[in-house]
C-alpha cells in the first residue's frame, strides 16, 4: 500500500481575532487565567493555582486546535489523550475541535493542581552539578532522589493524618458524655 506524502499542519501565525479569542476563552475558563503572550502563533497561559504552563493554538478557526503542556507529570499523565505535535513545551497535543481542546485544558489543569512538582523542584537544586559518569556517582544521585521522595512523601502523610490525631479530643455533637457521681 502506498501512502502519499503527509500533509504537516501548523498554528495560525499570527493568530487570527477567532483563534486567539477561542484559545483564550478555553484557557479562561478552564484556570488559566495570566495571559504569557505569543510563540509563533501559540497563545502562552499559566495560572495561579496550577502548576505549569499551557499554550495554545489553532489551525484555523474550526481547527484543528493544539494544545502544548510544559509540566513534565501532566504530560506524561496527557500522552495517550490525543495524536502528538510538534510544539514549545514538553509535550503537545492535537484535537478535531473546540469540545475536545476544553476537556484537554480542564484536565490539564486538574493535573496542575493535584500533581505536585516542589519534591522535583528539591531534587534538581540537590542534585545540580553533581557528576553522574561512573556507576557509583549516578547510584548517589539516586539515592538523593529517593531522600527527597521519602520526606516528601512523609510529609504529605503527615498533613493527611495530623487532623485524624486530635479528633478524639472533640465530642462529636451526636455524643452525650455521661460521668457518672
Amino acid at each position: 500500500m502506498e501512502r502519499g506524502p503527509i500533509e504537516i499542519i501548523h498554528p495560525e501565525n499570527p493568530p487570527g481575532f477567532i483563534v486567539r479569542t477561542e484559545a483564550q476563552k478555553a484557557a479562561f475558563d478552564n484556570g488559566f487565567r495570566l495571559e504569557r503572550g505569543r510563540e509563533n502563533g501559540w497563545l502562552r497561559y499559566a495560572s495561579a493555582t496550577a502548576n505549569g504552563e499551557i499554550w495554545i493554538a489553532g489551525a484555523s478557526p474550526r481547527g484543528p486546535w493544539f494544545l502544548s503542556l510544559s509540566h513534565p507529570g501532566v504530560a506524561a499523565e496527557m500522552a495517550s489523550a490525543s495524536g502528538a505535535v510538534v510544539g514549545p513545551g514538553v509535550r503537545a497535543l492535537a484535537f478535531p475541535n473546540l469540545a475536545a481542546l476544553y476537556a484537554a485544558v480542564a484536565r490539564a489543569y486538574q493535573l496542575g493542581v493535584s500533581l505536585p512538582d516542589a519534591p522535583l523542584q528539591v531534587f534538581l537544586k540537590a542534585a545540580a552539578g553533581l557528576p553522574r559518569t561512573t556507576e557509583a556517582e549516578r547510584l548517589t544521585v539516586e539515592r538523593i532522589g529517593q531522600d527527597v521522595f521519602r520526606k516528601s512523601l512523609l510529609a504529605s502523610i503527615r498533613r493527611a493524618i495530623m487532623p485524624l490525631k486530635y479528633d478524639h479530643r472533640r465530642p462529636t455533637p451526636e455524643v452525650t458524655v455521661h460521668i457518672p457521681p
